[in-house]
């Protein structure tokens, strides 16, 4: 399987007219999918970060419910909890 989608794929996916508004808005820039597959989207890294505090501190999430609702290791979530 290839690594690199073709406009082709992409139209075929979400229509010409958008795949031409893509283009024309982010020509000559790479574009990365990620494989997660969760609705929730951070313009930062700060932004996640205050997200995981907030589901740690706040709502009282363990950091293996936070680990599987953002698909991340349990590891990585104690580390960000950790900065404070």
């Amino acid at each position: 399987m290839n690594k690199t989608v073709t406009m082709k794929e992409l139209a075929s996916v979400i229509g010409d007219d958008k795949t031409q508004l893509a283009i024309d808005a982010f020509q000559g820039r790479p574009l990365y999918f990620p494989k997660k597959r969760h609705m929730i989207q951070f313009h930062n890294q700060e932004e996640k970060e205050q997200h995981i505090k907030n589901l740690f501190f706040k709502a009282g999430y363990s950091p293996e419910e936070i680990a599987a609702e953002l698909e991340l290791t349990p590891k990585h979530v104690r580390d960000i909890i950790r900065k404070r």
